[in-house]
């Protein structure tokens, strides 16, 4: 028996929410906690999590340990938007 599949037709099925950039991380942020945030703290907070970054900052010098770290309230308000589009539990 032969059978023929579109691999076309498989990605459809399965393809995943775009992820969401840097600025509407931080429009959601400012919109539901009334926060400023920096690429430099979605970065940071991503580090923490272990998510993809679209930014390195390591390659302008700005290693993981030498970033300032992102205030509780900031980096809190960070992962509720994460959970909202879906990059976390």
């Amino acid at each position: 028996m032969n059978v023929d599949i579109d691999v076309k037709e498989l990605k459809k099925d399965k393809q995943l929410p775009p992820k969401p950039t840097y600025k509407q991380i931080q429009a959601y942020v400012l919109d539901k906690y009334g926060l400023k945030v920096s690429t430099l703290n979605i970065a940071t907070v991503k580090d923490e999590l272990g998510l993809e970054k679209q930014i390195s900052y390591e390659k302008g010098g700005m290693a993981a340990k030498n970033r300032p770290q992102c205030p509780k309230e900031k980096h809190d308000a960070i992962v509720d938007a994460f959970r909202y589009f879906k990059m976390t539990l």
